[in-house]
């Protein structure tokens, strides 16, 4: 089950969900999708997903990032993924999320794009 963790950077108007653990079938968990719905709701229209630390994922488990930009995109905010692990970037092109997504090596480069 993966643990997130919401944190503004900087004096950016930018937040990271860091994201943590297992994003897999065996552990379908909504947290995530919770989450972004709660800061969209709160009016933050930019959002890096922090991916970098995931230990496990499959393309089953990537149904709550479609989740988050569905919730997003219907509200106006703009959201980017963080996303190194070559195993992460490779399911999100599997599951056709890479041509949804802005996807980038670090959280740097994320939170730069939406700047």
């Amino acid at each position: 089950m993966p643990e997130v963790g919401i944190r503004q950077v900087g004096d950016l108007d930018v937040t990271v969900v860091d994201v943590t653990g297992t994003l897999a079938y065996e552990a379908p968990d909504e947290e995530l999708t919770r989450a972004v719905g709660a800061l969209v709701e709160a009016g933050r229209t930019r959002i890096v997903i922090n991916l970098l630390e995931i230990t496990a994922a499959d393309q089953y488990g990537f149904r709550d990032l479609a989740d988050c930009y569905v919730l997003a995109s219907g509200q106006g905010a703009r959201l980017r993924l963080a996303a190194f692990d070559p195993q992460v970037r490779e399911l999100l092109a599997a599951g056709h999320l890479g041509s949804v997504f802005d996807v980038f090596c670090s959280e740097e480069a994320a939170v730069s794009s939406l700047t």
